[in-house]
């Protein structure tokens, strides 16, 4: 049963000297010499000690994290592409993306954040990217097609 209970309020009470815990009836007192306290990390968490405190590291990886990981790449690749067209950085471009399903859904939940970013009047998912220049990348392990071509003003 005492395993049943928040450990933080079990150990809140037993440092003010002990931990009262009702058993079919009786009151059982817990002391401090009944019990002692580990803290573990779940799993893909590492946990680092520093002078100002403590980190944690969550190593899980949620759907919400991957979107935004390809996307931050998409957005690195455009912006590289058009650094290598020479583009003003005001100027703006249309884009074309070709990439698998799963990636476009997660390019999708992030396509205001990426138009925004590199500039883009028009950001099309698409089968068959067109542009002024369209370049094949490999980002961890994955063919993305992007084709960009400079906007009319």
């Amino acid at each position: 049963m005492l395993k049943n209970r928040p450990a933080r309020d079990v150990r809140d009470a037993i440092d003010r000297g002990q931990y009262s815990l009702g058993i079919e009836g009786q009151v059982i007192r817990i002391e401090p010499n009944m019990v002692s306290f580990s803290t573990t990390m779940p799993d893909n968490v590492i946990g680092a000690r520093f002078e100002q405190g403590d980190l944690y590291i969550d190593f899980n990886m949620t759907p919400e994290l991957e979107a935004e990981g390809f996307a931050r790449e998409i957005i690195r690749r455009i912006q590289q592409m058009r650094k290598d067209m020479k583009l003003n950085v005001e100027q703006y471009i249309n884009c074309d993306v070709k990439a698998e399903p799963y990636l476009l859904e997660l390019f999708e939940t992030w396509r205001d954040h990426i138009s925004t970013e590199v500039r883009a009047k028009k950001l099309t998912f698409t089968d068959s990217p067109d542009g002024q220049e369209v370049k094949t990348w490999d980002v961890t392990s994955k063919d993305i097609v992007i084709g960009i071509t400079p906007a009319e003003q």
